[in-house]
This record gives structure tokens, sequence and C-alpha cells, in this order.
């Protein structure tokens, strides 16, 4: 009787839906696996743009506070929702021009109208439901940020246009 309960609870527990962040997994323009997990115990700043028309400076200033706060890990995601077919190549040539250091994943479907197509990263990002713990917003523009805590904890989100001096306030605090 024993077994059958572990065989039960270990099979419910592989199927069990995303709890976390660090459930989730995305891939890098070079192609790679990022797992979220790899980043526990630092902040996280989740940072979505444009993919088919790059805004530089946003791309910049997330390079700027990726060399200035050593202990925050930069993810930014191409969105497909804001333009038409995004070439991977043109990407990737961006990152190599502009000297980014951070991470970049594949291009994602980011707005929750997207159904079963919204990545399951941000699934997690727009919806409490999920398991973010905290917002429920819908993504209304590129170049938004989304801030996650060492404990994996979602704590803040900002818009496009928000100055250097904000995010690193945002990523300064201390969260629980």
């Amino acid at each position: 009787m024993k077994i059958i309960l572990f065989i039960l609870s270990f099979f419910c527990l592989s199927f069990s839906p995303l709890s976390g962040i660090y459930d989730i997994q995305v891939q890098t323009l070079e192609g790679t696996n990022f797992s979220f997990g790899a980043a526990q115990g630092k902040k996280i700043l989740i940072a979505e743009f444009n993919g088919t028309a790059p805004d530089n400076d946003f791309l910049l200033l997330l390079e700027s506070i990726q060399k200035t706060s050593k202990t925050t890990k930069i993810i930014a995601v191409p969105a497909t929702d804001f333009g038409s077919t995004i070439q991977t190549q043109n990407l990737v040539q961006l990152k190599t021009n502009l000297k980014l250091s951070f991470i970049i994943t594949q291009p994602l479907a980011i707005k929750k109208d997207k159904g079963a197509t919204q990545n399951s990263l941000f699934k997690w990002l727009t919806n409490v439901a999920n398991g973010n713990g905290h917002f429920n917003e819908e993504v209304l523009n590129d170049n938004q940020m989304y801030f996650v805590s060492e404990s994996g904890l979602m704590y803040a989100l900002a818009g496009k246009g928000t100055q250097k001096n904000l995010v690193m306030e945002l990523l300064n605090r201390t969260v629980n």
C-alpha cells in the first residue's frame, strides 16, 4: 500500500503545474536552455522589448544596469506581439554590435490574449493565479520590466520610459 501511495504522489508531482519562477526555462538566442533556477539567490530583472524594432537605448540601459548590479540577473525577451516576423539572426547581430552581456531569449509571445501560445514565463509574470503571487497585469506595450526577488517573489513592474535611477532603487529594495 505504501508503495502505491509513493508512486501516486510521485506521478502527481511530475505533472503539477508551474509553481514558481525557478520552474521555468527559456531558450536563449544562442539556442541553449536557461533555467531560472540557476538565478536562485539573485534578483532577476525580466525585460521585454519589441523584437521587430528593438529600442537600442533601452537595451543599452539594461546593459548599464547589468554592469552596475552584479547581484542581478537580467533576461531580455524579444516579443513577437508588436510587429511582423522577427529574424533571430538580426537579434544575434544586434546583441554583438551593442556588446550586450545579459541573456536574450528566443522571440516569445507575451500577451495574455495569445491564450495557449502565451509563453509560460509571461503566463507566470502576468497572472497571479499562475504563481507570481501579486500581479495580474497585461503587457501593455514594449519595454516593460518585471522585478523578481532573491526568493522568487515578483515584487514590482515598471513601464516603458522608467529611468535608470528608479530601476536601481527597485533593485536595491530589500524584499522578503
